[in-house]
């Protein structure tokens, strides 16, 4: 309190800086998709980034805390959510792989933060739009980036012919897995197809030739993948676009299967006898039982906490060696249901499933709402979304390369996002409208 001081100007600087911090906080926050999303992308390129795009998440958590008084937008799937968050120490924990359980603790939380992103960047019917817009971009980078970052394998199925893949030669010295690849790109490819079968009047002529090369591209790749996995979901999310499109498309399914079931009993024990043995041999079905049974033995084993994620190749050498198989090449369960409930138990597996659960209900309630109000483009991101989370399960029947130890995982959390925040925004929508009938009903 020296002479010079001036408490009125003292206190009009810190409210002057005050606003200013305030401003420099809205203005990080309405770029938290961009920060997060190119962090998420790094994180896939380089995983040293992994701790860094968690801090700046948490980072921007705590200033929308600050200006708007909460952490993050709430949804359907919060209660889901924090049970995986509260695994995390759990995980930790109980692992005898510290460094490769942290690996895929970063991988789930930067997950969890891009799903929070979207759906507090997600406002209005333009920016659902470049959302949509920028996923079928996504499938199209993933595709042309397989030309010369896959290391592709030639010799799983006979009808695709070996030639090919001497034209497509390694650029990257880090190769990414084809069923890695397949298992990401399988989840991103029906929103170009449902928007061209659903909603062709709606688009311009730029958007319609992006939708078909994001289409060939991607359907493309995933048949040279030869990823029986992806292929299987393939054919789940054309069934699906087939019944939702189709007036009688359910009935006109339940009689191709009628009718197939009866020229499978007609064609004669030894044609049937080839076909099982066929598709019996292509699956490794064998395998496949085995690397399954050491996942029921270590859930059985560890039911509340798991083994510890990414841990699953070391444990089941040590503890359920295989008789048959090589354990150190079997990374992962094969399964993503039992991989989850491996890697973090029932409790995490239960938790997963309801976010699941709750990004199924809001894709349906997408579509029923386009149906409604005769939306041909909000019908068919429904279908894109239904069609999506299809792909994902039917895929994890068999293979487990979107959960945890493989870098594009985060790409499902983004679908969940895109799923979640697309219903906000029309059931916003919706409650707007009611509000301003109600209005004018009271005026009148």
């Amino acid at each position: 309190t020296g002479p010079g001081f001036n408490e009125a100007g003292f206190r009009g600087y810190n409210r002057r800086m005050m606003k200013l911090g305030r401003k420099f906080g809205a203005f990080l926050l309405s770029i938290e998709i961009w920060l997060v999303g190119l962090g998420v992308a790094a994180s896939i390129l380089v995983t040293w980034v992994l701790p860094w795009v968690v801090i700046l998440a948490a980072g921007l958590w705590i200033i929308r805390w600050g200006i708007n008084g909460k952490p993050s937008k709430r949804t359907s799937a919060d209660f889901g959510v924090g049970i995986l968050v509260l695994m995390v120490p759990v995980t930790l924990w109980v692992t005898s792989l510290p460094q490769t359980t942290t690996l895929q603790v970063y991988r789930l939380l930067t997950g969890i933060f891009l799903y929070y992103a979207i759906v507090n960047w997600m406002e209005g019917r333009k920016r659902l739009k470049l959302a949509l817009w920028g996923v079928i971009g996504l499938s199209i980078a993933l595709s042309l980036g397989a030309l010369f970052g896959v290391e592709w394998v030639a010799d799983k199925i006979r009808y695709i012919p070996a030639g090919i893949y001497p034209h497509f030669s390694s650029m990257l010295a880090d190769t990414a897995n084809p069923n890695v690849l397949a298992g990401s790109l399988v989840i991103l490819f029906p929103f170009a197809p449902c928007v061209l079968l659903f909603a062709w009047k709606e688009i311009s002529r730029g958007e319609r030739f992006f939708a078909i090369l994001a289409s060939i591209i991607g359907g493309g790749i995933l048949v040279l993948s030869q990823s029986r996995s992806a292929l299987i979901a393939l054919i789940a999310i054309f069934t699906l676009i087939f019944i939702f499109r189709c007036k009688w498309g359910w009935l006109t399914l339940l009689a191709l299967l009628v009718v197939g079931t009866i020229v499978f009993g007609m064609i004669g024990e030894a044609a049937r006898q080839g076909i099982l043995i066929s598709i019996q041999g292509s699956l490794e079905w064998d395998q496949r039982f085995g690397i399954w049974s050491r996942a029921i033995y270590m859930i059985r084993d560890f039911p509340f906490t798991g083994i510890g994620m990414g841990s699953f190749r070391e444990v089941a050498n040590l503890f359920y060696p295989f008789l048959q198989h090589n354990a150190s090449d079997i990374p992962h369960a094969h399964n993503l249901f039992l991989q989850i409930a491996v890697d973090l138990g029932i409790p995490g597996l239960i938790a997963w499933l309801s976010i699941l659960g709750v990004v199924v209900i809001a894709s349906w309630r997408v579509y029923r709402r386009g149906v409604i109000k005769g939306d041909r483009w909000i019908m068919s991101i429904g279908v894109g979304l239904l069609c999506s989370q299809a792909a994902l399960i039917t895929h994890g029947m068999t293979d487990a390369v979107t959960w945890g130890m493989v870098r594009p995982a985060p790409i499902v959390w983004a679908l969940w996002g895109l799923a979640v925040a697309t219903w906000n925004v029309i059931d916003e929508r919706v409650k707007v409208s009611q509000i301003n009938r109600e209005r004018m009903k009271l005026g009148s």
